[in-house]
């Protein structure tokens, strides 16, 4: 053992003995000594063996008797030259050739005489944290560090027989390793642990990554599979939709849900009928009762019958009305919102204004058999209901201008209508006529002008053998059915039917079964090879041409109970009992009502549509369209339900209609002699001609927009863009001319780089390089060029668009590139954005009036949508549109519809938000879908049905 100490110092030195030592051995009393039956024979056996003896001098020390006890013992057996001193507390002082006893209180007086010189002590104190030296400098800082260890090299220098020089170098040279080495481990960890937090970071980056690229796999997939389910399940393909949508908004879902509507809504029921309200708002379905009857085979349980009220915007129940077990074969509601049902010999009346809570009224009594048709005249005011006893056919008209208080008109008997089970009554809209048809060979016209005294008409030679008649809403029209063939029929108000025209179909030998004729010249038939033919009106001629084959099953189509157009010719439902088991049975024994979007019956993903091609006011709430020579104006606040307004004669072969920025002039120009329109729209309902503007271009006018609420500029084949005043119809001519390009001017748009006067930017057909040039046309007669040209590719720009202040400018590319620049102060180049590049030619481009959303529409008749950002675009929506886009796409209002021109003159509405989408989506989505169907479609997510 190198030493030993007696351990009367503080904690913090016997730990720093330790820590300076190493590596001497050492023997400390209080660490060290074990519990023994002896104290002292294990303090001399330790003493026996050390080297030196290092004396911790304090008061306590010195009256210990045990440091006495070993003082003395190494005093007698080693020599006092191996005693080292560590003054911890207390005082020591010498003088002369021994302590000064009279201030030394530190060691025992055993030492006294025993130094011949004065010994090695060292003073501690100030190492101790309770002395004031100690307390001025926190523990553990620098200096303390130092001074300790400079005391400690004081002991260890003899001990280890070295000079303290090179002992404290040493110390300092170690001391420096470990510091290196504790920076290094320190660096190395640092780096350690910043390079597992930089791949944990790339992994959850990897992670999100993989995930996004599964989840856009898996929506793109639910897209591919609602469209292979949509015609025998449209249910399912909706919410198939549904839950690609909240799988990942990609733009090929984004697109899916734009022309989702394409896919029927479908409810499922029990019930054997179904009818709409006049103003489209309710949807009743109808369920027979029966009672209980025991046949030899058994027993045929009782069946209560109910009419069921829809909202028929929402599909949802407001209300029912139960009818017990009697047998209920017909209904209508009124346009007074008062519903009949045939309800076994008794027409029963509910008033349903409040469908939560139908109020029933009195009954019309009268017949002596079941009642197998009834309906209302168009005004609400009479009712009739046919009944075929035994004997002979009867019709009772009713008025119900009172229900409270009806009262029958009249009773009609006739031979006619003895012979033939009659189950459809039609009130001639507008017209003097009621037809009872049904399934036989021929319909019967009763004139109702006097309802008190109805009669049987002869009826017409064309129709005197039909399986089937219906109505146009307008009564003008009138479609039919017999030895396959279905016609067109114009009717006056006596009911004759005239210049028939026959329907295109695809397949005459097709047996078919319900005709029915919808608003806007449309028609639809259903084929029992399972498929329900559609027809519009040719525009501008009386003819039809068959848009769509709708397909559905086969057993639908032989047993379908009713077929009927929306009032407003927008959605056509059919009926077939039976047809739908659904998920695991679910639904055997009902039925399924299947109702069509036919806004547009060629694209029916629209929400709307209007004939014609078209401009939008920049409000976004009026919309004209000119149809031939007719410029007709409409409300489009709602585009699912546009609203006439006004018309007014246009120029003939009308091309180009625009709005000027206040909206209350629209402006058109001939296609043919170069004539410029402009028209008064101030007042939507009665537009006026403002005046004719003769153009001096012997070529084609090509383009045209407003510079202001004032002048119009129109371009033609040669470069020339004419300035026309709209304010002074008594001048014919242009009041300015810009000679702007080498070719035909093809587009043009009013752009405003700062504060100073708008300017016109013009394209064209140039010869060397296509360039987008700037015009200060603030005084027209003296048009002067503003600025550099804005070089613009190498191919012709097809359009410009431009936001409505004027700061973004886009231009569609013949190359397939969309260049965007955007204008931030007067007298500053604009900014390029990075272009957008398509797969071909780009038609057409619009952007939003807030500059937040832009729209192309390619060659490939797809359109694609984006956002733009300050710095750039992203693609939200592509929408293969097929051969019936043409070139004209506008936003409407709120930027969240647009308004597309169709190959075939229609202008359709399509609805661009992807929540408004889903949600519609969720409408007539049928039995929501089991764990196992959702299983099988979305496997790797857990079971959450979208609707």
């Amino acid at each position: 053992m190198p030493w030993y100490s007696h351990s009367y110092q503080p904690a913090g030195l016997q730990a720093a003995w330790g820590r300076v030592r190493r590596p001497l051995r050492i023997f400390r009393d209080e660490t060290d000594l074990t519990a023994a039956p002896g104290l002292w024979p294990e303090i001399v056996k330790a003493l026996s063996a050390a080297e030196w003896f290092i004396l911790m001098a304090s008061p306590a020390a010195a009256a210990s008797k045990w440091v006495q006890q070993e003082v003395a013992w190494w005093l007698e057996n080693r020599s006092p030259e191996r005693i080292l001193i560590a003054l911890v507390d207390g005082q020591l002082a010498w003088r002369g050739e021994d302590f000064d006893w009279s201030t030394t209180d530190a060691v025992p007086q055993t030492l006294a005489g025993t130094f011949l010189h004065e010994p090695r002590w060292v003073d501690v104190r100030p190492l101790r944290p309770e002395t004031p030296a100690a307390a001025e400098r926190p523990a553990g800082t620098r200096a303390t560090s130092l001074r300790l260890g400079d005391s400690m090299a004081d002991f260890a220098a003899p001990i280890r027989g070295v000079d303290k020089g090179i002992l404290t170098g040493e110390h300092i040279r170690q001391r420096r390793r470990t510091r290196r080495a504790v920076a290094a481990a320190v660096t190395s960890l640092t780096a350690l642990t910043l390079v597992a937090a930089a791949l944990a970071f790339v992994a959850d980056q990897q992670r999100d990554t993989a995930v996004r690229q599964r989840d856009k796999a898996l929506a793109n997939q639910l897209v591919a599979e609602a469209d292979t389910v949509s015609d025998t399940q449209p249910g399912l393909a909706r919410q198939l939709l549904a839950a690609a949508r909240g799988v990942q908004l990609t733009p090929e879902v984004s697109g899916a849900l734009i022309s989702s509507r394409a896919v029927p809504r479908e409810i499922h029921i029990s019930a054997g009928s179904f009818t709409l309200s006049p103003d489209g708002h309710t949807l009743a379905t109808l369920k027979s009762g029966s009672p209980r009857v025991e046949t030899r085979s058994g027993t045929r349980l009782a069946r209560d019958g109910e009419v069921t009220l829809y909202d028929n915007r929402t599909l949802t129940v407001k209300g029912h009305v139960a009818l017990g077990q009697t047998p209920a074969e017909s209904m209508a509601i009124s346009s007074k919102r008062l519903l009949a049902v045939a309800h076994g010999a008794t027409v029963r009346l509910w008033d349903v204004t409040q469908l939560g809570r139908p109020v029933e009224r009195s009954s019309l009594v009268g017949h002596d058999s079941y009642i197998d048709a009834v309906a209302f005249s168009p005004d609400g005011r009479t009712a009739a209901s046919f009944a075929r006893g035994s004997s002979h056919g009867e019709l009772i008209l009713w008025d119900v201008t009172d229900p409270s208080h009806p009262a029958r008109l009249a009773t009609l008997r006739s031979p006619q209508l003895d012979d033939a089970y009659y189950d459809r009554l039609q009130f001639q809209p507008g017209g003097a006529i009621l037809a009872l048809s049904g399934d036989v060979d021929s319909p019967v016209f009763v004139d109702v002008a006097a309802p008190r005294r109805p009669a049987v008409t002869p009826t017409p030679s064309g129709v005197r053998s039909l399986r089937s008649l219906s109505f146009d809403p307008d009564g003008r029209h009138a479609i039919t059915y017999d030895n396959n063939r279905i016609q067109r029929w114009e009717v006056d108000r006596s009911g004759a039917l005239s210049q028939p025209h026959d329907l295109p179909l695809p397949d005459p030998t097709v047996r078919m079964g319900e005709v029915r004729s919808g608003s806007g010249g449309r028609a639809a038939a259903i084929a029992e090879d399972g498929r329900v033919f559609l027809w519009e009106e040719n525009s501008g001629s009386q003819t039809a041409a068959l848009v769509a084959q709708l397909p559905i099953p086969k057993w639908d189509s032989y047993n379908a109970e009713g077929l009927e157009f929306s009032p407003n010719g927008t959605t056509l439902a059919m009926l077939s009992p039976g047809s739908n088991a659904g998920a695991g049975g679910a639904n055997v024994g009902s039925g399924t009502l299947r109702i069509w979007n036919v806004a547009d019956g060629r694209q029916r993903g629209a929400i709307g549509a209007v004939p014609g091609r078209a401009a939008i006011r920049p409000d976004g709430r009026v919309l004209a369209a000119y149809d031939d020579d007719v410029i007709r104006l409409w409300d489009i606040s709602d585009p699912s339900a546009p609203r006439r307004l006004g018309k007014v004669k246009g120029p003939e072969s009308a091309e180009d209609l625009v709005f000027s920025p206040d909206g209350t002039t629209l402006a058109a120009h001939s296609d043919s002699n170069g004539e410029v329109w402009a028209v008064d729209v101030q007042h939507p309902q009665r537009p006026r001609a403002q005046g004719i503007w003769k153009s001096p271009s012997i070529t084609l006018l090509t383009s045209m927009v407003f510079c202001d609420n004032q002048i119009l500029a129109a371009g033609d084949l040669v470069g020339n863009v004419f300035l026309f005043d709209t304010t002074q119809p008594e001048r014919p001519g242009p009041v300015g001319t810009v000679s702007a390009t080498r070719g035909a001017v093809t587009s043009m748009a009013m752009i405003r780089p700062g504060h100073d006067q708008p300017l016109l930017a013009v394209s064209g057909l140039e010869t060397r390089s296509a360039v987008i040039q700037f015009w200060d046309i603030s005084d027209p007669a003296h048009s002067r060029p503003a600025g550099s040209d804005l070089p613009a590719g190498r191919y012709e720009t097809q359009q410009l668009a431009v936001s409505r202040d004027g700061r973004l400018l886009a231009a569609a590319k013949r190359d397939g590139a969309v260049l965007l620049w955007r204008f931030d102060g007067a007298g500053r180049l604009p900014d390029r954005l990075p272009q957008i590049n398509d797969t071909g030619d780009v038609n057409e481009v619009e952007v939003s009036g807030d500059g937040k959303r832009l729209v192309t529409l390619g060659r490939d008749r797809t359109i694609r949508s984006y956002d733009v950002r300050q710095d750039g675009t992203t693609l939200r929506t592509i929408l293969h549109m097929g051969q019936v886009a043409d070139t004209d796409v506008s936003f409407l209002g709120n930027d969240h519809a647009l308004a597309v021109g169709t190959s075939y003159g229609k202008t359709d509405f399509l609805e661009l938000d992807p929540d408004s989408n889903t949600a519609e989506l969720c409408i007539g989505s049928g039995q929501r879908m089991t764990p196992e169907q959702w299983a099988r479609d979305v496997p790797d997510l857990p079971y959450q049905p979208p609707c």
